[in-house]
């Protein structure tokens, strides 16, 4: 018994990433299973007033999908980036970092909604992995990539062209997911460089 625990330990330990996308796709194929009126329990409400009413919605929503185009362009972000910053911090940081940018990218579309009036759900590993996405593009921001075999470019553009969009992104239909990719990008992005540089925060205050 000892010995299964610690094989799962190391299999968690290795794979974090490939376990977090297991999971997103067992809850995605669960939600093809049920019906709507039950997912309405695990969706997480815009308003806090209503938040309150389904509070674990704040963690079942963030293993949520809208859709298989949604699940499948979250997961390959999840896959591609996930792995460049696993092997900087390690599976229990970047399990931590997925959870607690996911549910503070919620607050963020919480606080956004109170302001604006803006009272619907919102369903998504989305914010979660924009923190992943910006953390991991950070740690190695001046890596060429190449895209699709015809331009090559900086990981850190990769990073400035998805923070536009996602601005411009505020003026349609789905302007509470834009915030959620705007928060996640930002914590993403002070925790990384924090972690570099335990002397960030501080220096950005100062200056």
């Amino acid at each position: 018994m000892n010995d299964l625990i610690k094989f799962y330990k190391e299999q968690f330990n290795k794979n974090i990433v490939n376990t977090l996308i297991g999971i997103n796709i067992i809850v995605f194929l669960i939600q093809c299973l049920t019906p709507e009126s039950y997912q309405a329990w695990f969706v997480i409400p815009t308003q806090p007033s209503n938040f309150i009413t389904q509070p674990w919605s704040i963690l079942s929503g963030m293993f949520m999908h809208n859709g298989l185009m949604h699940i499948l362009f979250n997961m390959f972000w999840l896959w591609q980036m996930g792995d460049i910053l696993l092997k900087k911090i390690g599976s229990k940081k970047l399990l931590n970092l997925y959870m607690y940018g996911g549910v503070l990218s919620t607050i963020g579309v919480f606080i956004y909604s109170y302001m604006v009036g803006l009272n619907t759900y919102m369903l998504g590993a989305s914010g979660a992995i924009m923190v992943i996405i910006f953390a991991a593009i950070y740690t190695v921001p001046n890596q060429k990539v190449s895209l699709f075999g015809i331009i090559t470019i900086k990981m850190k553009h990769i990073a400035w062209v998805l923070f536009i969009m996602n601005i411009y992104g505020l003026g349609g239909s789905n302007a509470g997911g834009e915030v959620a990719h705007i928060s996640g990008s930002v914590i993403g992005y002070i925790w990384i460089k924090s972690y570099l540089n335990k002397n960030f925060l501080k220096d950005m205050i100062s200056f």
